[in-house]
């Protein structure tokens, strides 16, 4: 997923250098791959230059949270495939006929 990154977070990466550098990185490509927007890589950042450990596990559960009704959404849907093909094979294939 591609973000236009937003002056706040390269900013901050400008200030910090070498392997802190590096680990910035890491942690918000991390970020991006889990799904969050770059609000919440903004906010996560600036909470992590405030030392705010508090927030940004606020940011993460909320980010978690998402995740999580995603999938129970997605295996609902599946239960509903699973039932339409239950019925396909117990009615031998004539399901609607």
């Amino acid at each position: 997923m591609e973000y236009k990154v937003r002056i706040n977070v390269w900013q901050f990466l400008m200030n910090v250098e070498g392997d802190k550098k590096v680990k910035t990185e890491m942690v918000i490509e991390n970020l991006k791959d889990a799904g969050c927007n770059i609000l919440a890589i903004e906010k996560f950042m600036d909470c992590a230059a405030n030392n705010r450990k508090e927030k940004q596990l606020e940011i993460l559960e909320k980010q978690r949270s998402v995740l999580l009704k995603r999938i129970h959404k997605d295996e609902k849907r599946i239960s509903c495939l699973d039932y339409l093909v239950y019925q396909i094979n117990r009615d031998h294939g004539y399901f609607l006929s």
